[in-house]
């Protein structure tokens, strides 16, 4: 792969066309979608007009106290739906792209073929074009390892280790269905044999939930007696 090929940032780019990119105009083109499929795609004002109807342009201003962040402006906000992975989803030919990807194509009139569009703010659902920058999955990776957003923290050093104050257990969770007692009533009707349906049907919970709290796999900061499962 050449240089050219490398992380892209729009300020390496030619400026970005501040109002309606097509002036006018239709554009095709071949491009690839985030799992690398070849795709057309039509471009028209409508398209431009219906994603521009989708953003706040005063979202978020990225904490100017990080050096990495220093210098962006506000975010352009997603409003519209967004992926279990919280990045804005837009439909474009009958198929569901990236918001930020979308914004690449109209703002900068260029493909993303082969690369990932990246974020310089650390925002998902921005879509702001001078926030985005192309590059690969290694380029991702690196520019979020010196920004420190790598690893999360673990054994010793994860939160509920440090901040054990934080975590919300049992009937303290907010979706939580039972409370500590019910756990021990759980337990001393079990022992008392009574079945795990009739206790399940009491409790409105499933008999799997059930029998993972007398095996002692859920709950477990309640002291009581474990009863193990039966061996098949």
């Amino acid at each position: 792969m050449n240089e050219k090929q490398t992380c892209v940032s729009p300020r390496e780019t030619s400026k970005r066309k501040e109002e309606n990119p097509l002036r006018g105009g239709t554009i095709k083109k071949i491009t690839t979608d985030e799992r690398g499929k070849k795709k057309e795609v039509v471009i028209t004002d409508g398209v431009f007009g219906r994603f521009n109807k989708k953003i706040n342009k005063n979202g978020p201003l990225p904490d100017q106290s990080i050096s990495a962040y220093q210098g962006l402006s506000n975010c352009w906000q997603w409003t519209a739906a967004q992926s279990t992975c919280g990045y804005g989803k837009f439909a474009l030919c009958r198929d569901a792209w990236t918001a930020s990807r979308v914004a690449w194509m109209l703002f900068f009139d260029k493909s993303a073929d082969g690369f990932s569009v990246c974020h310089m703010c650390d925002n998902p659902l921005c879509v702001n074009p001078d926030h985005l920058f192309l590059g690969t999955r290694k380029d991702n990776a690196q520019d979020r390892e010196r920004k420190g957003r790598g690893n999360r923290p673990s054994g010793e050093n994860h939160t509920s280790k440090l901040h054990p104050e934080k975590v919300k257990k049992g009937s303290n969770h907010p979706k939580a269905k039972l409370t500590e007692n019910d756990i021990l009533e759980i337990v001393n009707q079990r022992l008392s044999g009574r079945s795990i349906t009739n206790i399940s049907n009491q409790f409105n919970i499933s008999r799997p939930s059930i029998s993972q709290i007398l095996w002692g796999w859920t709950w477990r900061h309640v002291p009581r007696t474990i009863i193990p499962p039966k061996k098949k």
